[in-house]
C-alpha cells in the first residue's frame, strides 16, 4: 500500500486486534474491535469494546496536527 496513512492505520489495527485476542484468550474477557460512524458520516478508526461497552477509542492520523471533531 503506497498511502502512508492507510499503512499506519493497518499497522495500528493489527496491533489492537492482537491485543484483544490476547486479553480474550488469557483473561477470558469479551473484547471486540470495531469502528464507529454516525449519521453525519463522522467516524472513529477503532473502538475497543468490552461486553458491548466502549472502553478505548483510537483515531489514527499522519497529516493533521489537531484532532478532528
Amino acid at each position: 500500500v503506497k498511502d502512508m496513512g492507510m499503512r499506519l492505520e493497518n499497522l495500528v489495527g493489527n496491533h489492537l486486534y492482537k491485543k484483544i485476542l490476547f486479553l480474550n484468550d488469557t483473561l477470558g474477557l469479551n473484547y471486540k474491535l470495531m469502528y464507529y460512524r454516525d449519521k453525519e458520516h463522522r467516524e472513529v478508526d477503532f473502538v475497543l469494546t468490552e461486553d458491548q461497552i466502549a472502553v478505548q477509542i483510537v483515531e489514527v492520523k499522519t497529516a493533521e496536527d489537531r484532532p478532528t471533531k
